[in-house]
């Protein structure tokens, strides 16, 4: 395993939230879907791409490339599958955002903590998009509910 560089976890970062911006998107026209908040979801996260870019390219420095690695990070552990299909009901799709929104927050955490010493306010934009997570959580999980 090879160490992974910040800027490897950050295009991690902004990755997982632009898939989830198309996925939130897609599943706005899902037939019976919640349409207002998987829009909100999907600007929501756009928005959270732009931050994770604009604290991290703020504090960016040659050293923080040149010389600092992330030891033991698999950003593998962190994929999301986000595949909808035709086949997969509405409660399937709610599933698969569940499931995709504890990852993201695992990975945050996770993030955060490896960042603490590293870049100032990297680790509290990670805390507060983690943070964030619960409460998307609970409005997919009352999508179900409908």
């Amino acid at each position: 395993m090879s160490p992974t560089t910040a800027s490897a976890v950050i295009a991690l970062a902004t990755g997982i939230e632009h898939c989830l911006a198309e996925f939130y998107a897609c599943l706005a026209e899902k037939p019976g879907s919640n349409k207002d908040l998987m829009l909100r979801l999907a600007k929501e996260s756009r928005k959270n791409e732009r931050l994770i870019n604009r604290v991290y390219y703020g504090a960016i420095t040659d050293a923080l490339e040149a010389c600092f690695s992330f030891n033991g990070v698999e950003l593998e552990a962190y994929a999301l599958d986000l595949e909808l299909g035709e086949e997969k009901s509405y409660a399937d799709a709610i599933a698969i955002a569940m499931d995709a929104e504890e990852t993201v927050t695992e990975f945050y955490r996770d993030m955060a903590q490896k960042t603490r010493v590293l870049i100032g306010d990297l680790p509290l934009v990670f805390d507060r998009l983690a943070e964030a997570r619960q409460e998307r959580r609970r409005s997919l999980a009352m999508c179900l509910r409908r």
